[in-house]
């Protein structure tokens, strides 16, 4: 398992908070109050992995509607959901664009293909080409075939939305991703 979390939430005997902002413990952290953005605003990247079965919905959906309700605007990402997150808000399963599930969270499903299509098309801006990549069989082989290629595409998809402002105002859109 591992994720990113603040500071503020690990035992500083067995921490050791690095400049980039991540955190390594030779310990599990232990909660000693809620992690807070005030005064001054902040964003934040949570990152929840683990096995299957282990409750990794469950909590970042959990810490979603926590920092919800602390009336910041959260986005939940989740790569290949099988419906799960849908079910938790009582809503449709998660698709490839942004839904809102409650007040103040929205999910989104990053599907690896449609993550890469979205790519190539920003970079070449021709759909016809773009799609003709997509379909190449020496394509399909390689996505099929490269070591963590799907995670580190998605997760450049991710930062970007960590990182997307309103056009209107300059600040950024989510406070949670």
């Amino acid at each position: 398992a591992g994720g990113v979390v603040g500071s503020s939430m690990m035992d500083d005997q067995h921490s050791l908070v690095h400049s980039h902002g991540y955190v390594r413990s030779e310990t599990p952290p232990r909660v000693s109050a809620p992690v807070s953005c005030e005064p001054s605003p902040c964003r934040v990247m949570a990152v929840t992995s683990g096995k299957g079965g282990v409750g990794k919905t469950v909590i970042s959906s959990a810490l979603g509607l926590i920092a919800s309700g602390q009336g910041k605007n959260v986005l939940l990402v989740k790569l290949d959901d099988q419906g799960r997150t849908g079910e938790l808000f009582a809503a449709r399963p998660l698709e490839d664009r942004i839904t809102p599930l409650r007040e103040n969270v929205s999910g989104v499903n990053l599907r690896p293909t449609t993550v890469v299509a979205d790519y190539f098309h920003r970079q070449l801006r021709i759909r016809r080409l773009v799609r003709h990549i997509m379909e190449s069989r020496l394509f399909k082989n390689w996505f099929r075939v490269s070591p963590a290629i799907k995670e580190m595409i998605c997760l450049g998809k991710v930062w970007d939305l960590v990182e997307e402002r309103s056009w209107w105002r300059n600040k950024p859109v989510w406070d949670l991703v």
